[in-house]
């Protein structure tokens, strides 16, 4: 009877000692289990780093990288959407002014295209991917921010690229950037012409021969002038008084 009473005494503390163990492999899983999520939400707050323009919101040129790469180009339309005369504003009201006027078409553009499909690309420069070949809406859609903007003396020119029209993706950024850069010497509409920019860097005209490690970039010369700074600064001080 009393080894009986031995062995139970036994067990009990083998029983003890294991939920003890149990208990603290739990504890040990909580541990983890708030590691990860803690790692997790820190791999969002970095993909939004890596990916969103921090200053206004819209994506950035590696999201613009990331989403026009995996396109299907034929169902797209490609803008290219610059600011003209940011040195004037600059310079003469400072860079305040200068954030203000971005910020200021950022949000015309993406109160129409909707955030997911705008992408600051450059200082003074968005990019625009539509999915869709309705390019005539496109291009009205466009005329109307232009319009609505230079009313209150911000002044953007536009190129659009109709990915069918376009041999593949890089020829298709060269196509709206010359676009928009021909609308800015006023000699254009906002659609592509023949390119004068920088020849293809891809060999092929194949889209899916392109190496994968390659991704179309923008290239986008440097900027002419074709503002009258005096001219803008009298319709400013009128306008302000």
């Amino acid at each position: 009877k009393e080894s009986l009473q031995n062995d139970i005494r036994t067990l009990k503390k083998e029983k003890e000692s294991l939920e003890s163990e149990i208990n603290g492999l739990r504890e040990d899983d909580k541990e983890k289990a708030a590691f990860y999520k803690e790692l997790e939400a820190r791999a969002k707050e970095l993909e939004v780093l890596a990916y969103e323009d921090s200053k206004f919101g819209t994506g950035n040129l590696n999201a613009f990288n990331r989403d026009f790469s995996q396109i299907v180009k034929d169902d797209v339309v490609l803008c290219v959407v610059g600011i003209s005369g940011m040195k004037v504003i600059n310079i003469s009201y400072g860079r305040d002014a200068g954030d203000n006027a971005i910020r200021t078409v950022s949000d015309k553009l993406v109160g129409t295209f909707n955030k997911e499909n705008v992408y600051r690309i450059m200082g003074d420069q968005f990019a625009i991917i539509t999915k869709g070949d309705n390019y005539e809406e496109i291009k009205n859609r466009l005329n109307e921010i232009k319009n609505d903007l230079a009313g209150i003396q911000i002044n953007i020119n536009f190129g659009l690229a109709i990915g069918r029209h376009c041999k593949n993706l890089q020829d298709m950024v060269k196509e709206a950037e010359n676009a928009e850069i021909v609308m800015k010497s006023g000699a254009g509409n906002g659609f592509a012409m023949t390119s004068v920019i920088q020849p293809n860097q891809y060999e092929s005209t194949d889209e899916e021969s392109m190496p994968q490690n390659k991704k179309p970039t923008i290239v986008s010369p440097e900027d002419p002038e074709d503002v009258d700074m005096d001219e803008m600064l009298m319709n400013y001080m009128e306008d302000e008084g």
